[in-house]
């Protein structure tokens, strides 16, 4: 499974079917996309690529949704509105995990796959970065804002450098000496936003998602995990 965000350059939110233009800008990317192509390579071997959302719900650790919702804690406890770096408008595909095992399992099983192919896999929302921040700023209880385009270039790393004490602090708070969890957002996943993909392609096989959008309950659902397993201080009551 290699990631859609990643792949795809389609302009203006134009949505990306399986054989759009490739349009990958960092190394983990480009070496997801080399992947394919070496696999495609191998003789007799029958393969099927999936190309996935953004992946959230129980065991996320390090993406994009969880260092949200680390983001939204960290304004919880300063007691501040949160302040966001890109346009709500910006599209990011999701897919719940269940739902990408589902498809994994459905594409090596059923009879209507046929090997050598690609696969988008993403849920039926147009997810756009507001649609997470409203979540995110609904279970934490804190106002959220967008900032311009030049004062988002300003504040773009004085802001990874201020959500890092107030996350430390609230960790040693509550006794969490070590944990995945991080409000830092890689460049990577800043600079592969905007990108909509096409899943009618997996839906003609018969396959349909059971979280076909993303909610503030399936947000929720991850943070009781993590906050379950000493990994995320308690900072509401959930």
């Amino acid at each position: 499974s290699s990631g859609i965000n990643a792949e795809y350059g389609g302009p203006n939110g134009v949505r990306s079917k399986e054989d759009a233009k490739t349009n990958p800008k960092h190394d983990l990317e480009i070496s997801k996309l080399r992947a394919e192509e070496g696999i495609a390579k191998i003789p007799g071997l029958k393969w099927v690529v999936l190309r996935s959302g953004v992946v959230y719900g129980p065991g996320d650790r390090m993406g994009y949704v969880t260092s949200q919702l680390v983001i939204a804690a960290i304004y919880s406890h300063l007691g501040e509105t949160m302040r966001l770096i890109w346009s709500k408008d910006m599209y990011i595909n999701t897919i719940h995990v269940k739902d990408l095992c589902r498809a994994i399992t459905h594409l090596t099983t059923t009879t209507t796959t046929t090997a050598g192919e690609v696969y988008n896999v993403v849920d039926e929302g147009d997810t756009t970065i507001d649609t997470i921040c409203r979540h995110v700023a609904s279970i934490f209880r804190i106002k959220h804002e967008y900032l311009s385009t030049l004062l988002s270039m300003l504040a773009a790393m004085s802001l990874k450098d201020m959500h890092m004490k107030p996350w430390s602090e609230m960790c040693c708070r509550d006794n969490i000496n070590n944990t995945p969890l991080s409000p830092f957002i890689y460049s990577a996943q800043l600079d592969t936003l905007n990108v909509r993909a096409c899943a009618d392609k997996i839906t003609s096989t018969g396959f349909t998602c059971t979280r076909p959008t993303i909610t503030e309950e399936g947000l929720r659902e991850v943070l009781r995990e993590c906050v379950d397993l000493g990994m995320f201080p308690k900072v509401i009551d959930l």
